[in-house]
């Protein structure tokens, strides 16, 4: 209940002219900040904790030089949370993660900064997971996230100006991460990556390549790894061999046989001399 308490807290800055109010707003949202992380080191598998994500993400984006202190909390306390947890998140409800997953990728369409761009990436595959971890969760759930990523790769490709650092590395980093729920786009991005359906430049069609490629790498990968060990090819990528992991998709080389000089005369063993 504490964290849904949070979630309704107002962390965003709100309008004051006096530098009194600016201050004792700074400080309140401060305390704020300090007591979701106090909370997230002790209950760091709590289904609320996606009600904060947005919220530390929009504090993080500030450009208020007042606010570097602030930023800089909100930033490694959303670093802590998202990344290095074995366990995600269960609610028990998986829209309260699919909504905030659609408003982020609203939000990942204007992101410009590089740092921010990684931030976004992790965060969204922190919120997918959560939403799959739902006890009610079903194919709907996988496939309302799947259509979340695929639409905001698709508007990133159609979109001429877009400035955005987030994509293609946010779509490369679901398949990566979610191949199963990531592999229905592999037809979607292989369509977009022939300019067929909709209008993309060279360099946007080369991109969506890349993703494709890392989403049959990923979802192959998968696959391969749940074959019996007598059935795994021996020559793909992923298979273990005696000399170590070859690289996926490229056969194995055979042996050198190493060449004979043929600048240096040929020594034959004195058996096989005759005279002359």
């Amino acid at each position: 209940m504490l964290f849904g308490s949070l979630s309704q807290l107002k962390i965003y800055s709100r309008n004051s002219s006096s530098p009194v109010e600016q201050t004792d707003d700074l400080h309140y949202r401060l305390r704020v900040v300090d007591l979701i992380e106090s909370l997230a080191k002790s209950r760091s598998a709590n289904p609320h904790l996606v009600l904060v994500l947005l919220p530390l993400f929009s504090i993080v984006r500030g450009s208020a030089t007042v606010e570097q202190e602030l930023q800089s909390k909100a930033a490694k306390l959303l670093r802590q949370i998202v990344s290095g947890r074995k366990d995600s998140p269960a609610p028990e409800d998986p829209q309260s993660a699919l909504d905030a997953l659609e408003e982020l990728h609203v939000v990942s369409q204007t992101v410009d900064s590089a740092d921010l761009a990684t931030l976004c990436s992790q965060t969204s595959i922190y919120l997918a997971k959560a939403a799959l971890a739902s006890p009610a969760a079903d194919a709907g759930t996988s496939a309302s996230i799947a259509k979340l990523f695929g639409d905001s790769f698709e508007l990133y490709l159609s979109k001429k100006n877009s400035k955005t650092r987030v994509q293609p590395a946010l779509t490369i980093e679901f398949g990566r991460r979610l191949p199963t729920c990531a592999w229905p786009l592999f037809k979607t991005v292989v369509a977009l990556a022939g300019g067929a359906e909709t209008a993309v430049n060279a360099y946007r069609r080369m991109q969506a390549f890349e993703v494709a490629q890392a989403l049959l790498t990923s979802y192959a990968a998968l696959v391969r790894s749940s074959l019996p060990p007598h059935l795994r090819p021996a020559n793909v990528v992923g298979s273990r061999t005696e000399n170590g992991r070859n690289q996926v998709g490229h056969p194995r080389r055979p042996p050198r046989v190493p060449r004979r000089d043929l600048r240096r005369p040929l020594l034959l063993p004195h058996r096989h001399l005759v005279d002359v």
